[in-house]
């Protein structure tokens, strides 16, 4: 679980629009602040919560404090620390004085070839409507009130709503490719939509083309060669998306840490198709008009 934070330590705008960068499919904002360096942070919904890189921060490791903390987060708890933090200010969104989980994640620095200071995970933006324009580049949250609706009166032009399942912090839709259907994350810190090793061996050859390796990293830090396709027809809500990149992988660990019931991870390679709207309060994902 995260810090709860007393009221006179946090201040949430309304509302807070952000560029961010892409590399890779991977959402990275710039101009952050945490105890007073500014740098970058990779915005990964995948995350429960605010996690840092302890390759630039002073941890204070508490076994006890750790182990609450970690709860939610994948992998072992081994090499995991917790870092005391006087601030975390992102544009008008201040916390003061809390204690943040803090992992190795220098295998994604290097990867996108830039110093990430951390993930900014669900439950930063657990109260905001997230709208996410990949072609603009922009994020924009917009607060909720507590039936689910923007305080702002926001009305968005839907293409489409998706229903989704809260699965600890991870919306979970359902998606069938041929005649399998799938409960598959949605995760806005994953490249390539993901699906488990043994979901290959459910579908036949004629459900995909361009067989090719790849390597796949995480924010644990190993590095696997996973199996890379282009799944021809994925059947979402009535509604039928063509060609897209996805890898198969062992995601048992996942399941494990999480106690999760997902056959998969859709990402990147769906949600940058249309620009997209996340309420985690309603339990919906919107496909916008641009």
């Amino acid at each position: 679980k995260q810090e709860d934070f007393s009221s006179n330590e946090k201040k949430l705008p309304d509302y807070l629009k952000n560029s961010f960068e892409l590399s890779g499919g991977i959402i990275i904002l710039n101009n952050i602040t945490i105890n007073g360096e500014q740098g970058a942070f990779i915005f990964d919904t995948g995350a429960p919560q605010l996690i840092l890189n302890i390759q630039h921060f002073e941890p204070e490791y508490n076994k006890n404090q750790v182990a609450e903390l970690s709860q939610g987060v994948s992998g072992s708890v081994s090499g995991t620390n917790v870092v005391k933090v006087s601030e975390f200010k992102w544009a008008e969104y201040s916390l003061k004085n809390f204690d943040a989980l803090a992992i190795d994640i220098q295998h994604l620095e290097k990867k996108l070839n830039k110093k990430i200071l951390g993930l900014i995970g669900y439950n930063l933006i657990k109260d905001y409507q997230t709208i996410i324009d990949y072609q603009s580049q922009t994020l924009e949250l917009v607060k909720l009130d507590g039936e689910g609706e923007t305080i702002k009166g926001l009305l968005l032009k839907t293409k489409m709503i998706i229903p989704f399942k809260l699965h600890k912090h991870l919306p979970v839709i359902e998606a069938k490719i041929q005649n399998k259907t799938l409960k598959l994350a949605i995760d806005t810190g994953a490249e390539f939509n993901l699906l488990d090793t043994p979901i290959n061996n459910e579908l036949t050859k004629s459900a995909y083309n361009s067989v090719v390796q790849d390597t796949l990293s995480g924010a644990n830090k190993e590095q696997s060669i996973v199996k890379s396709v282009n799944i021809k027809k994925t059947h979402i809500s009535g509604k039928t998306f063509k060609n897209m990149k996805t890898v198969f992988s062992d995601i048992s660990h996942l399941k494990k840490a999480y106690k999760l019931d997902v056959d998969g991870i859709i990402g990147f390679q769906f949600l940058s198709k249309n620009k997209i709207a996340l309420n985690f309060r309603k339990k919906e994902l919107m496909l916008l008009q641009n």
